[in-house]
């Protein structure tokens, strides 16, 4: 029985040397896409956060106010209730209170609410207030990424 050689000649190896570099542009250009996709996705997140964080900048402007009248107000109070009455009437713009909690709402350039709330201490005690609620909101239909 003769034994026959079987050999690749030039034409094969050209073939397979062609899907090979097919191959590979095509993995090369699936990177290229999914870099480009992280790259944007990357600069959503960024201005998401960056809105964000200047909303908690601006709640945290206000919750400084906030202390600056409770501070006038804890001098001239004669007690409690006088107290209250007295941060009540001096609320910077914005501000709600109900007893001895104060509410006020930030909204974000992106569109999204940074709802506040503080929890003021008895006349005299330090820290004068503290926070109750600083959490962020979006409506359902809200596009978060524009």
């Amino acid at each position: 029985m003769k034994r026959q050689d079987f050999h690749i000649g030039p034409g094969a190896a050209s073939m397979l040397l062609v899907a090979v570099v097919v191959s590979m542009g095509v993995l090369g250009l699936l990177a290229l896409i999914s870099t480009h996709n992280d790259q944007v996705l990357t600069a959503r997140s960024q201005a998401l956060a960056t809105r964000e964080y200047a909303a908690s900048a601006r709640a945290e402007a206000m919750l400084a106010e906030l202390d600056g009248v409770l501070l006038a107000c804890g001098r001239e109070a004669s007690d409690q209730e006088d107290y209250l009455e007295r941060v009540a009437l001096a609320l910077p713009e914005g501000m709600a209170m109900e007893g001895s909690q104060v509410y006020w709402q930030v909204t974000s350039d992106g569109g999204r609410t940074l709802r506040c709330g503080v929890t003021l201490a008895p006349l005299g005690e330090t820290p004068r207030c503290a926070w109750r609620e600083h959490l962020f909101s979006a409506e359902a239909d809200e596009a978060l990424w524009d």
